[in-house]
């Protein structure tokens, strides 16, 4: 199987292809992006979710640990559960 993923660097988020596609069992995943702009950004509200398509709301993603550091520009999330492939990313507010 061919596994690729596009990332938008613009807003921190990628899809994976092929979509859909389903796992028998979650798989985990460690994405990080660096360089971004975070100094308007509240991290303390920054969550790791899946971008369903054409959906009013984000669904939190399960994962171990958020790493933020503001003044390198760095997100990373450690061993996110990803049940499918899909549009994943990450928000400052997952309520919107």
């Amino acid at each position: 199987m061919v596994i690729t993923a596009v990332f938008d660097e613009s807003t921190a988020a990628a899809n994976y292809y092929p979509s859909p596609f389903t796992f028998d069992q979650p798989i985990t995943a460690n994405i990080s992006y660096t360089g971004l702009d975070l100094s308007n950004v509240d991290v303390s509200a920054i969550s790791f979710v899946y971008l369903p398509p054409n959906a009013a709301a984000v669904v939190p993603v399960e994962y171990d640990q958020l790493i933020i550091d503001k003044a390198a520009g760095l997100i990373q999330v450690v061993n996110a559960k990803i049940h499918h492939f899909s549009k994943y990313g990450f928000v400052d507010d997952p309520q919107d």
